[in-house]
């Protein structure tokens, strides 16, 4: 998977880090650094705020009309405490896909005061991880977002 965007680098500004070019896997390792760091200075958001972010997170997806087949809910697993599964459209590109979900998390989703995130694009595959905080003293969310391309079912031949 190659990501197209977190918070610290953006992959079509920095292609390259000095003469080193940035993996992939080191991205992701930045990524999960900025989110262990948040998450060992603040608790989780609370139960009843993470229900309504998971309502959130599937309505503003919807409300793209590039998902198809979505499910949302609430874990208590901490790297991800909202999380998303749906497909996107046959005939779509998958950067499209991944720009739409980098503007969703910027305009829709995040907190105001912090955030990291990281989007791995792969065939038929787009991730987005996301951390933010709202403010200096309150609770931290984690968002983790998988969308598959959605499979046209073969056709059958007439029966004669």
């Amino acid at each position: 998977m190659q990501p197209v965007w977190n918070r610290t680098y953006r992959a079509s500004e920095t292609a390259q880090m000095g003469t080193t070019r940035v993996t992939e896997e080191e991205r992701l390792i930045r990524y999960r650094r900025l989110r262990t760091a948040v998450q060992l200075n603040a608790g989780p958001e609370a139960p009843g705020r993470l229900r309504e972010l998971e309502r959130r997170l599937r309505d503003e997806l919807l409300a793209t009309r590039l998902f198809v087949d979505l499910e949302a809910g609430h874990t208590d697993d901490p790297d991800r405490l909202v999380i998303a599964l749906g497909q996107f459209g046959p005939g779509l590109d998958e950067r499209d896909v991944a720009r739409c979900l980098a503007w969703l998390w910027q305009e829709k989703l995040r907190y105001s005061l912090w955030e990291a995130h990281a989007i791995l694009v792969d065939q038929d595959h787009v991730e987005l991880q996301g951390a933010t905080r709202g403010d200096s003293h309150g609770p931290y969310v984690t968002m983790h977002v998988v969308v598959r391309r959605a499979r046209v079912p073969l056709q059958r031949a007439p029966l004669n």
